[in-house]
């Protein structure tokens, strides 16, 4: 899993592959100029460019969806 994290206007991590907002949300102009409130208000677009129910989502956030959803194994 590749993550990508990017810092907003206040400092807080968010999780976004673009180092702006334009291609794949429906925001425009550099991540590091919003507020998590303010990128919460967005939504992301599919590969196709059609608005989707989904938002950028925090490390936080991420973090919680990944928990228990690794594979672990013993060497």
């Amino acid at each position: 899993m590749e993550i990508d994290l990017r810092f907003t206007k206040e400092g807080d991590t968010v999780l976004h592959h673009d180092t702006t907002l334009d291609r794949t949300t429906t925001g425009s102009g550099p991540v590091e100029n919003f507020t998590v409130k303010e990128l919460k208000q967005l939504r992301l677009k599919d590969p196709e460019g059609m608005i989707a129910e989904y938002r950028i989502p925090t490390l936080d956030e991420g973090i919680e969806w990944a928990r228990g959803k690794g594979v672990s194994g013993s060497r």
